[in-house]
């Protein structure tokens, strides 16, 4: 059975510490609220059109990417983030 994600769904390894540039840690309330910063680790396909064209996702695996939604998943006792291609806000 070949596994892989479906549509234009995202696999994020979230961090475990968000920093900033200069290497200052940030508490996920405080300054960046909901927001996360992680690794792609996988990319689906694209989201098809309701005319059959495939508009793929906007980011590569191994990309860190500035995100907000996610649902929680976990694979082989890892914990990842599934997150749509939209809700992608940066690549860092």
């Amino acid at each position: 059975m070949n596994k892989k994600l479906l549509g234009d769904r995202v696999l994020i390894e979230p961090d475990k510490e968000q920093k900033t540039s200069s290497g200052i840690v940030i508490k996920k309330d405080e300054e960046m609220g909901d927001f996360m910063t992680g690794i792609v680790k996988e990319v689906g396909v694209g989201r098809q059109t309701d005319y059959g064209f495939v508009i793929k996702p906007s980011v590569s695996v191994g990309e860190k990417v500035l995100f907000q939604y996610g649902k929680k998943i976990k694979i082989e006792d890892k914990i990842y983030l599934v997150v749509s291609d939209a809700d992608i806000i940066r690549i860092m």
